[in-house]
């Protein structure tokens, strides 16, 4: 499965413009659904579906909160349209994204409008809350706190119980 989903991510990622023509498509259809209230959308991404969360909510196609797990970003990114709050957990000890890199989208989403979170879990590897029992890098302490985190963001700011 591991080596189909990186064929997968490869195609992605070498047509990133159908990519975000398939989300974009996917959010609509999703907002046209009678019990769907499209007012009370998020995304939700763990490591390569991370990314995509985030790139969501940077280009505003239509959620109001993005959850990050260890997804990819570029804190030098325009975020001025971008109108969805926030939610990142990350490791600190990821080899792929830097907690300095981290901290300093932390710092720049306090610049922005909305409320944000990012933690980063103290020693904790990519991957930390994915996969449990069969992820060597699997935190179960870290894992509940960022799922009871995550539960409470999308409560707060989508007023769901």
């Amino acid at each position: 499965k591991a080596a189909e989903a990186r064929t997968l991510a490869v195609a992605v990622r070498g047509d990133v413009d159908a990519a975000f023509e398939n989300l974009k498509g996917a959010i609509e259809f999703l907002k046209k659904k009678e019990n769907v209230d499209g007012d009370k959308m998020a995304s939700i991404g763990w490591c390569f579906g991370g990314g995509w969360s985030y790139q969501i909510a940077k280009n505003s196609l239509g959620v109001k909160a993005s959850i990050i797990y260890y997804g990819a970003f570029n804190p030098a990114d325009d975020l001025q349209k971008m109108r969805a709050r926030i939610l990142g957990n990350f490791a600190e000890k990821d080899r792929s994204i830097r907690v300095d890199n981290v901290k300093e989208f932390q710092a720049k989403l306090k610049t922005l409008s909305g409320e944000h979170e990012i933690y980063i879990y103290p020693n904790t590897t990519h991957g930390f809350a994915s996969r449990p029992g069969a992820n060597p890098n699997f935190d179960e302490e870290a894992a509940a706190l960022a799922k009871k985190r995550t539960t409470a963001f999308l409560q707060k700011h989508l007023q769901i119980k």
